[in-house]
Parts: C-alpha cells; structure tokens; sequence
C-alpha cells in the first residue's frame, strides 16, 4: 500500500478542518511567535531618506494534494498494512477501550463493583442490560488487540524516514525555495520576499489520528513551528538585521529545528488559554518527532529564553550556525541572564 493511498483514507473534511483552523488562528500565532522571538518581519531602512520600510510577507496557505510530493511513491510494507490501517482508527479503538473499561466496571455485578446504586437501578429499570454486560468485556479485549497491532508500525516516525524534515507542514523560501537538499541556494543578499508556508492537510489529518489529537489543535502546533522557521530566518532585530538566507540554509540542521521547536513551545504554552490542546499536542507530536526536532530540550534545562535569543541574533550575522558553536556560545553568555 501506497503512503499516498492512505492518506487518501483520511475523513473528508479534514481539508476544511485544517483551512478553518488557519482562518482561526493564524494572527493568534503569528503573535505568539513574534512575541517569543521579539523579531519583526518588517524593518525601518535606515539608508533610505524616506525611512521606508522592508521585509517580507510569508503567506500560509492550504495545500491542494494534502502531502509532500515524496509521499507520493513511498509504500507501506505488507506486513503491516493492517496496523498502519488500524492508525487512521486509533482515536476511535483508545475511545472504546477506555468506554468499555469503565462502563464495564460499572456494570460488574460481582462484589466490589464501584458504584451498587447505579448498577441496582439499571439492572432493575432494563433486566436485559444484566445479561449482557458482561459482552463488554469483549469490547475491551477487541480494542486492546487492535490497539496493540497497530502499534507494531510506528506509522509517525516511519514518515519522518521518508523525508526526515518538516512533513505536516513546510516554510519555503527564497524564491519559493527550500530549506530541503536537494533545491539549489540563493546568492548572498536581500531577504527573499517571497517566502510561503504551505500547510499539507492530508499528512496532519494521518498524524492527528496516530496520535489522538484534534486535527485544529495540531494544525496550529505545525503554523507555529513553520512561522516560527520564518521569524528566525527573516525576522529583524533591534538593529535591523536578520539571518542571511544561504547561511540559515547551511546551517546545522538541529539548530536550525531546535530554534523553530523551541519558539513552538513558547507559542504553545502562551496560546492554552484560547487553544486548551494545542501544548498537548506539541507533546504528542514531539514523542514521535526525529532527533534534530528534540534539540531545543537541553536548552530549556540549561538556560534562559534570553541567552537562546541573544546567541541567536549574534551567531546568525556571520557564518552558517554549527549546533557545537551554538551551544558554545550558550554556554558562554547564559550566566548573564540567570
């Protein structure tokens, strides 16, 4: 089976989903992300007379196929079709297992039942219930086998192989180029202006269900991951600089993730309030995410927001970041800020 057809097998209205939840949230974390990172996608030009300003706009947009092109060939193994069949209904299988735990506990009529006064009363107003209540139980062994197949196939890390970058969503640049190997790189320069986020909505409804999260509250952990890639690279600080583009291609890829999961986190917790499950599902997402996307954890134990965003600023003026001189500098400067 074909990673494209099972996407393909995702609901329907998934897209819609994903769409609204961009409509909904994206000035929400936009704000988030500019707030965190204290980078502006526009700058005053201070060599121009007029004091213009300059930057770029990032556009996050739906895409229309609803995963990366190079899902499109990739295939499943036989042997485990059926569990990665069973991802797309795994939020359904927690929900009856759990429902079938708990009812059936209710429902037990042997001694030491939880709670005799509901049991007395719904065995005495349906008679029938009491003969079969103990079927429930099958419910529950059927959920725990099913469950248990289909975690023989790591579907989410398995996807992360194909690519092993950004595959819910993905922050193009320079000319609509990528931060992926194998597109070309720009020349030293102005910033690009035009740079997009593309939002692919067949991979984060696949994933959404994998991991049993709602499809809006992993869409705006993706949004704010992929901002979040833009507001490091393009975004200007107080002295009107930002991260040239061929030295944010060529820099360590696990500086480059770590930055972007880092301000995710921060945007997540700041956004709970209004988003109740977002920071959820940036947890879920992480415990299935590559190395390069857990960077930013020895970060958060070791140091403060304010020395990440200073050795940020500093590193990327000069040359491609390396994540060993990125945690040099941490090092260096974090006593500053404790």
């Amino acid at each position: 089976m074909l990673v494209s057809d099972l996407i393909k097998r995702i609901p329907s209205d998934t897209k819609k989903k994903v769409g609204k939840a961009n409509q909904r949230h994206n000035q929400r974390v936009r704000d988030a992300i500019r707030s965190a990172t204290r980078l502006k996608l526009t700058a005053l030009s201070s060599d121009l007379e007029e004091g213009r300003r300059r930057g770029a706009t990032v556009r996050v947009s739906v895409d229309q196929v609803g995963y990366p092109q190079e899902f499109e060939h990739q295939r499943i193994p036989d042997d485990f079709r059926l569990a990665a069949l069973l991802a797309l209904k795994r939020s359904h299988l927690i929900m009856l297992r759990d429902s079938a735990r708990n009812i059936g506990k209710l429902l037990d009529n042997t001694a030491g039942a939880n709670d005799t006064e509901i049991q007395d009363l719904v065995f005495k107003m349906y008679p029938a219930i009491r003969q079969k209540a103990p079927s429930i139980s099958d419910s529950f062994e059927i959920a725990e086998l099913l469950l248990a197949e289909s975690s023989r196939y790591n579907l989410v890390e398995e996807l992360f192989k194909i690519i092993n970058e950004d595959i819910l969503g993905h922050y193009f640049y320079g000319g609509l180029q990528s931060h992926r190997g194998q597109l070309g790189l720009i020349g030293q320069g102005p910033p690009p202006t035009g740079a997009k986020i593309v939002l692919y909505w067949g991979v984060i409804g696949l994933v959404a269900e994998a991991i049993n999260v709602e499809v809006e509250d992993l869409t705006v952990v993706v949004m704010a991951h992929e901002l979040a890639h833009a507001y490091t690279h393009l975004g200007f600080d107080s002295d009107n600089c930002n991260w040239d583009t061929n030295s944010f291609h060529q820099s360590d890829r696990a500086v480059v993730e770590g930055l972007a999961q880092y301000y995710t986190e921060a945007a997540a917790k700041a956004l709970m309030n209004r988003i109740p499950g977002v920071y959820r599902a940036y947890e879920r997402l992480l415990e299935k995410q590559p190395p390069a996307y857990h960077t930013q954890k020895e970060w958060i134990n070791q140091t403060t927001s304010e020395a990440i965003r200073t050795s940020l600023i500093t590193l990327r003026k000069s040359n491609p970041i390396k994540l060993s001189q990125f945690a040099e500098k941490l090092a260096d400067i974090g006593p500053q800020y404790e």
